[in-house]
């Protein structure tokens, strides 16, 4: 999800092993739903920020697999863009956009890799850069921007239920 002009967005999902490529915009103020432009992939657990005036979506698990296509997304227009690839593709990982920058930290990649790569997405030239470490990989770990930082709140190392107990702040 993503907020943008006091509504919210949310971008992709699943149903059981179906990915979806549903966006639906919710307007508190009124109550509403409103259908917008699907995703060009359907994807369950995408990164997803806003660039200024632009939402990106990248990463997230496909129907083909873990994918680490990025997308742009135009509310004035409607429509979404491709843009460059994560250099490592990811599924569920923590994220925000702070500035020009979608961060992308920690995330899944199959069968028992549990990142701890982080990477930002700068949407003025549509590029990415592979930046400092986590401490910790995790995955469907809370995220939240607050005061130009990523916060990584808990999430799993592991599918055999370990859970974390902690907070990894990346400063950029």
């Amino acid at each position: 999800m993503v907020a943008k002009n006091n509504t919210i967005y949310i971008v992709g999902g699943n149903i059981g092993w179906t990915r979806l490529s549903n966006v639906d915009l919710y307007d508190p103020a009124t109550d509403t739903w409103t259908e917008e432009a699907p995703l060009l992939i359907g994807r369950s657990c995408p990164t997803v920020g806003r660039i200024g005036t632009w939402i990106v979506a990248a990463d997230g698990d496909t129907s083909n697999g873990i994918n680490g296509d990025s997308e742009g997304y135009s509310p004035v227009t409607n429509t979404w863009t491709t843009a460059t690839p994560d250099l490592t593709p990811r599924d569920a990982a923590c994220g925000g956009s702070i500035g020009s920058q979608l961060y992308v930290a920690g995330g899944y990649q199959g069968g028992y890799t549990f990142l701890t790569v982080t990477e930002s997405f700068d949407g003025s030239n549509n590029a990415w850069t592979t930046l400092a470490s986590m401490p910790q990989g995790t995955m469907w770990a809370a995220s939240a921007v607050y005061n130009g930082q990523l916060y990584c709140f808990g999430g799993a190392a592991g599918w055999d239920g370990t859970v974390l107990n902690n907070v990894q702040i990346y400063q950029p």
